[in-house]
């Protein structure tokens, strides 16, 4: 890595940053109760960034002996690049953070098969599996740069995703984590469970009525609402919270923050260009407190010194992408009720919908189909509904809050409690 980065300033460059990232991957996929695919994969290279005249180039490569070639380009395209105040992040402390498991790590093929073979068995004693993908990751980086900073550490990940179908229902369920433990098999068969529950499940007519969320379906709607929080966006004027800082955007005791020390899959002790890793608030209080920016974003946007701008939101897609503003762990803050559905007389708790990536990520309007979800009647779980459509705005839906329970889950990236929601728009 050293080698490189010197390599860099030899030919010309005013700062450099290497980036070696490695990553395996080995997934299975059964269809009904059979084993349909296995498949491994393994990938390992080098991304270079470097500064030239207070210009940025990017380039990458994957044998060693190819990397005066691609510093050399990353040279040539820093020409073509937007000047700014860009420096590379300095040399600086981490917190420790375990991200990392073994029994992951070292999983076996034929551990894996019985893994996902085991759910299957697991699922048939309640509905009839139709579909399972699983999967287990490893993923490592390291970071070096001209400024002094090292920064190294490794990931492990698993990603379940599950269909049943019970007579006339069919369910989904989604799971991922960083450790291999039991969880995943409870929260995969689930499904099977899920999708007998569902069973001639009714639909419902249009109205408006409380719509208590499931983490699942927090998700969605935060992988909705981050995208304008993103740098690039607001350096642009391309959110509709560009000029919001400061103001209040949702209800008075809704919180919501990145924190990549949260125990959910987007756990690290630094960022994609190494800057350490922190709890930031991005609404307190209903308040719009921060937006998602890495160096390079902020840099261009020319506001470092402004109250409520932070940089430490950088991720990468790999070696060969080029870093972006991106969030860590999304967290919703506690709430302060134990149980939303209990203090619903009458209203919808809804586990699951699809159609989301039809949303509109500027204006913050989506209408989805509602796959997964019950009647609350009385403060209890009803009879099971779905195909109806659920529509509304993101940004209006956070002033329609109405309760957050105390409890919090995690989803793959986010932890949240569940949230209760006024006014939601139901078309039966």
């Amino acid at each position: 890595m050293e080698k490189f980065v010197k390599l860099a300033e030899k030919l010309g460059a005013d700062e450099a940053e290497i980036y070696l990232n490695e990553s395996t991957d080995l997934s299975y996929s059964s269809r009904k109760d059979e084993l349909y695919s296995k498949e491994f994969d393994s990938k390992r290279g080098y991304g270079v960034r470097v500064v030239k005249d207070r210009r940025i180039g990017f380039s990458y490569f994957i044998q060693e002996n190819d990397a005066e070639r691609a510093i050399k380009i990353a040279l040539g395209l820093s020409k073509f690049s937007e000047g700014s105040e860009f420096g590379f992040q300095k040399k600086q402390a981490y917190g420790k953070v375990d991200a990392y498991d073994k029994k992951v790590a070292e999983l076996s093929e034929e551990e894996g098969k019985d893994r996902i073979m085991g759910i299957v068995e697991r699922i048939k004693e309640m509905a009839k599996p139709t579909e399972i993908f699983l999967s287990f990751s490893t993923d490592s980086s390291e970071i070096m740069n001209s400024n002094g900073l090292h920064a190294t550490e490794r990931f492990t990940g698993i990603s379940c995703f599950v269909e049943a179908c019970y007579e006339e229902s069919v369910a989904q369920v989604g799971y991922g984590s960083i450790n291999l433990d039991k969880e995943l098999e409870e929260k995969c068969v689930e499904v099977g469970r899920i999708a007998k529950e569902m069973n001639k499940a009714k639909t419902i007519e249009t109205s408006k009525k409380i719509v208590v969320f499931d983490q699942q379906v927090v998700h969605s709607i935060l992988m909705l609402l981050i995208h304008s929080f993103n740098g690039e966006r607001i350096r642009r004027g391309a959110s509709l919270l560009y000029d919001k800082l400061g103001e209040k955007i949702g209800w008075e005791k809704l919180s919501l923050f990145d924190d990549p020390y949260a125990d959910a899959t987007g756990k690290s002790g630094f960022d994609g260009e190494g800057t350490a890793g922190k709890t930031k608030e991005l609404v307190k209080d209903g308040y719009l407190r921060n937006f998602i920016f890495d160096r390079k974003t902020l840099a261009l946007y020319g506001k470092q010194d402004q109250e409520g701008i932070a940089d430490g939101n950088c991720v990468r897609g790999g070696y060969a992408s080029t870093p972006v503003p991106g969030h860590s762990n999304l967290v919703v803050g506690e709430g302060e009720v134990e149980n939303l559905v209990s203090e619903v007389k009458e209203g919808i708790y809804l586990k699951s919908f699809f159609g989301e990536h039809t949303a509109n990520e500027l204006t913050g309007d989506f209408s989805v189909s509602v796959d997964i979800a019950f009647r609350i009647k009385n403060g209890e779980i009803n009879e099971p509904v779905r195909n109806f459509v659920l529509s509304g705005n993101v940004f209006t839906i956070l002033n329609q809050i109405v309760g957050i329970e105390k409890k919090q889950e995690k989803y793959f990236d986010i932890v949240s409690p569940k949230i209760a929601f006024k006014d939601m728009q139901l078309v039966g």
